[in-house]
């Protein structure tokens, strides 16, 4: 109970002491607009670093449906390879947010709350969102460059304030 107790915090504490990237007047990539439902989204080609984060972060909620913490972390970065574990994925995905909010159903760009400058190698996209029990969700995706790729680094659902 202890070490659950216990990795359930660090992984808290890594998650959620990510810095969050913010700036002002940052042009966005371009973007598929509109609600996206499960299984409806492919990864776009080229260095679209919006539509690739959504297209990572379609097949990692699908996961998160089928609570398989495997595909959910397949698209993370490998800097938090530490903390993208079936241990930890079960204390918050399944523990957490599972039992609190239920199965993902649908979820909508908010173009105006994300950041991806053109030359940074971080990004924040955020979402509204739709769960089986809570309708009005957010929920907020920290990319990373790593090399030429954009990867997870953090996948974070909310309750809509």
């Amino acid at each position: 109970m202890i070490k659950r107790f216990l990795s359930v915090l660090m992984f808290g504490l890594l998650c959620f002491a990510l810095p969050v990237v913010w700036a002002q007047d940052t042009p966005l990539a371009a973007s598929a607009t509109g609600a996206v439902e499960p299984g409806n989204s492919e990864p776009a080609k080229g260095g679209d670093a919006i539509a690739n984060a959504d297209a990572m972060l379609e097949k990692a909620l699908v996961a998160y449906n089928k609570q398989d913490p495997k595909a959910f972390y397949a698209d993370f970065a490998q800097s938090m390879a530490a903390i993208a574990t079936e241990q930890a994925f079960q204390a918050l995905y399944v523990g957490m947010y599972m039992k609190d909010f239920g199965q993902y159903k649908s979820r909508e760009l908010l173009k105006d709350k994300c950041v991806v400058p053109a030359d940074s190698t971080v990004g924040l996209l955020q979402y509204k969102a739709v769960f089986e029990k809570n309708e009005k969700m957010t929920i907020a995706v920290n990319i990373v460059k790593e090399g030429d790729a954009w990867k997870l680094m953090q996948v974070q659902f909310n309750k809509e304030q």
